[in-house]
């Protein structure tokens, strides 16, 4: 008698037969314990000379997702996991979610530490991401003073949460004394001399008399 479930088959004495093993899809096949069935093949083909008990041993295929990030102060980068900019300049963020497994990944969700939702830039993400596939996002905030560590998390059904971060410093720019003068540039001085000539002028240049 072949084990078969809720349906079973009996055959006559001598009868040779045939196991095929056939995973479902996100599944792999391990191999066969008992009944005169070991390997890894997945047919093996037994005589039914007396009752026997096969055992096919299935594993779930691995699932796998990764997630980075980078910050630019251009939309289309380059992003790099560090930058320096002005405090109130648009930074823009890319992440990038990668199935690096073997299962289609579903229910994908992603959260980041200075939204209290989705980014807008990513929202719808996919219903579903392949194997080997990727999806990219980008949006954007302004800069605030000081360093701002921004952290991404990305789920799905079939993985743990993954993290990737993008740290911004950010810095008020130095105060302008010049008046919006270049401070290296030559100053020219126009000189008027009157009566008394250039000794005169000389004089009113360093101080003034009272008359």
């Amino acid at each position: 008698t072949a084990g078969c479930g809720t349906s079973c088959a009996t055959y006559s004495d001598g009868t040779v037969v045939t196991l095929t093993a056939t995973p479902a899809v996100g599944w792999h096949f391990v191999g066969w314990t008992g009944g005169g069935c070991s390997g890894t093949a997945t047919t093996c083909t037994v005589t039914m000379d007396q009752s026997r008990s096969t055992v096919a041993t299935f594993e779930q295929d691995p699932a796998g997702l990764n997630v980075a990030k980078g910050a630019s102060t251009a939309e289309a980068g380059p992003f790099t996991s560090a930058i320096s900019t002005v405090t109130g300049t648009t930074v823009y963020y890319e992440v990038i979610v990668t199935n690096t497994g073997a299962q289609t990944l579903t229910g994908l969700t992603l959260s980041d530490s200075m939204f209290d939702g989705m980014p807008d830039g990513c929202d719808p993400l996919p219903a579903s991401l392949a194997t080997g596939e990727t999806y990219t996002c980008v949006y954007s905030v302004e800069a605030a003073d000081g360093t701002t560590v921004n952290t991404v998390t990305v789920d799905s059904d079939q993985t743990d949460p993954a993290e990737a971060e993008a740290t911004v410093d950010a810095a008020l720019p130095p105060t302008d004394l010049s008046g919006g003068r270049d401070p290296f540039a030559p100053v020219r001085i126009l000189l008027i001399v009157g009566i008394g000539g250039l000794a005169a002028v000389a004089i009113a240049l360093r101080f003034r008399t009272a008359r």
